[in-house]
């Protein structure tokens, strides 16, 4: 997973303050969108996504932006998935380090008892 560099830190802040400061609908529709090609280049797909809805409830079209909501939404999505299946593989693995332990302290405590 690559690490955003603070410049792109900087940048995505000085986006936010500009979008709080503004009133202009256009000003405010092209800092989002500013702030959602850098979310989507550095990979925050949900951050990229939050500011794709804003755009559509300004009700600005844009081909790109279909594109990247597309891209973002399987990436987003693949992730959940990903994430769901390695935690469940965790479990799985604690639960047979578990047994394992529990068999080993068995076999010892037999072997203990056998040596008497």
């Amino acid at each position: 997973m690559k690490t955003i560099e603070s410049g792109t830190n900087d940048q995505i802040g000085l986006l936010s303050d500009l979008i709080d400061r503004t009133t202009d609908l256009n000003e405010l529709i092209k800092y989002h969108k500013n702030r959602c090609l850098i979310h989507y280049e550095e990979n925050r797909y949900k951050d990229a996504l939050h500011d794709i809805d804003v755009l559509h409830r300004y009700e600005h079209k844009d081909e790109s932006l279909i594109m990247i909501k597309g891209v973002c939404n399987i990436h987003f999505h693949v992730g959940e998935i990903r994430n769901s299946l390695l935690k469940a593989l965790n479990v799985e693995i604690q639960q047979k380090e578990e047994i394992l332990n529990l068999i080993l302290k068995a076999a010892q405590f037999e072997s203990r008892l056998l040596s008497v």
